[in-house]
């Protein structure tokens, strides 16, 4: 079993983010892991996994995965944990 999988999903798009921007996986490759991923994240209860999979699919239709679209939903997904967090 993949230990990646036991990570809660919105840590799972980070990371594969990550490697992805680290050139540890292609741009096909991250798409064929991330679209059978999320395909029914919203079942899953995490509004903050949805968003972030939301931004990620938007910007892969758009063409703008690059590292600045990456470093700008990071800073999102921060301000969006803290603000879930404070709740």
């Amino acid at each position: 079993m993949n230990m990646d999988a036991q990570l809660p999903i919105d840590a799972q798009i980070r990371m594969n983010l990550a490697r992805y921007f680290a050139g540890e996986m292609t741009l096909d490759e991250f798409e064929n892991w991330f679209v059978p991923a999320t395909w029914d994240i919203e079942r899953r209860g995490n509004p903050a996994a949805e968003s972030l999979a939301a931004d990620v699919l938007f910007a892969l239709s758009q063409g703008t995965l690059s590292a600045e679209w990456a470093a700008r939903i990071a800073r999102i997904a921060r301000i969006a944990t803290i603000a879930t967090n404070t709740l």
